[in-house]
């Protein structure tokens, strides 16, 4: 499926034409596509057929390593209630540096630092997973796992190292930069 707000959409698998269907407004286009590795473009189109856009899919390779992004937090978190966790995502890539959907390895996240900080859950957007929320552990999916960070103690200026491991790949970290304050919580 293709999620548009444009008139048409085209799909090129490899550089040749699937197909061109109209896009209802608030509707998606449906392609039924046989599987070959390379890339997948679904290009955008006016209803004069005036490009709008183009987007990409590459097929991803083997898992190679993780990377780690901070995806909420990453200009500081302290140990004040409202801004003591930060949010740091995980993903599984190939050697090219792609995401690999497929992936679900269980990857382990580690912390330490100033603030005493602690894994306080984790998790990958899967509605089915039966996975303990409170863990420093997840299975990837769809290549993709979370990891909420907190402080625990009093925030002293410094950073947060955050590692994430998983067998077979190339581990990640990143550091969190941590803010100095006085509002110290307990849970």
């Amino acid at each position: 499926w293709i999620y548009t707000n444009a008139a048409k959409v085209s799909l090129h698998l490899n550089g040749e034409l699937h197909g061109i269907e109209e896009v209802k407004k608030y509707g998606h286009a449906s392609f039924h596509v046989p599987y070959k590795p390379g890339n997948l473009t679904a290009v955008a189109l006016s209803s004069t057929n005036e490009v709008l856009q183009e987007e990409t899919l590459l097929t991803s390779g083997h898992p190679k390593s993780l990377t780690l992004q901070v995806r909420w937090g990453a200009t500081g978190i302290s140990s004040s209630v409202e801004n003591n966790v930060a949010l740091v995502g995980a993903t599984v890539v190939d050697v090219a540096g792609r995401t690999v959907p497929t992936a679900s390895h269980l990857i382990s996240f580690a912390v330490s630092g100033s603030c005493k900080p602690v894994i306080s859950g984790v998790g990958n957007g899967d509605p089915s997973s039966l996975e303990a929320d409170k863990s420093s552990q997840r299975q990837a999916f769809a290549g993709r796992a979370l990891a909420v960070v907190q402080c625990r103690g009093e925030a002293v200026a410094g950073d947060i190292l955050v590692i994430a491991r998983s067998k077979g790949l190339e581990a990640a970290s990143v550091r969190i930069p941590v803010l100095a304050g006085s509002d110290v919580i307990s849970i």
